[in-house]
């Protein structure tokens, strides 16, 4: 992730100058792992993120969110350039879904980096994907499809009561964690 984000530092600084493509191939390839775990955990029909109620656990998932829409951006502005827009396609709707699945029994802090995680996805993969020359109308109809069907998912999860979920688990857990001396509460850490 640290060279990740000191490469994606210098790639976006500054667009017009020849960029390093072998470099940003090299990144790509060491983050595929968890492009591959997040393509396999979305096998589920939903998938939840074990958050704490402390902000240090919040922290990893929401840097994590980060690096994936991040490098998620760098793969599909190969996948442009390389001609590969159903991959291009297929990234965008997991990142649609991850957007879905951080919402799930997440506190609102963890709901607004689902927010940001959608607003990044259309403003950053999307807009790029529609402007190619070589975009399909096969793939327009995918990219539609997959809109209608997270925009359903976020009916019939409604953000709002995801909201008060998480919250209410979050005070639960740390009320547990109080009363049972548990967690943070431990005798030996508290």
């Amino acid at each position: 992730a640290q060279r990740s984000a000191k490469f994606q530092t210098a790639w976006h600084a500054n667009p017009t100058r020849k960029r390093d493509l072998a470099e940003r191939d090299a990144v790509l390839k060491e983050q595929a792992i968890g492009f591959q775990k997040l393509t396999e955990a979305q096998k589920r029909t939903q998938c939840a993120f074990d958050v704490g109620w402390d902000m240090s656990s919040q922290a990893i998932l929401m840097q994590a969110a980060r690096e994936a829409i991040r490098v998620g951006q760098l793969q599909v502005e190969r996948d442009i350039e390389q001609g590969d827009l159903d991959a291009a396609v297929r990234l965008i709707g997991s990142l649609l879904r991850l957007s879905q699945d951080l919402r799930y029994r997440t506190p609102n802090v963890i709901q607004s980096i689902a927010d940001a995680v959608l607003s990044f996805n259309v403003q950053n993969l999307v807009i790029p994907l529609l402007k190619s020359p070589q975009l399909k109308p096969s793939q327009c109809d995918a990219l539609l499809r997959l809109f209608v069907q997270h925009e359903a998912a976020l009916r019939a999860n409604d953000p709002y009561i995801a909201r008060l979920r998480g919250e209410y688990l979050l005070r639960r857990i740390l009320l547990h964690d109080f009363q049972h001396q548990a967690g943070e509460f431990a005798n030996d850490r508290f």
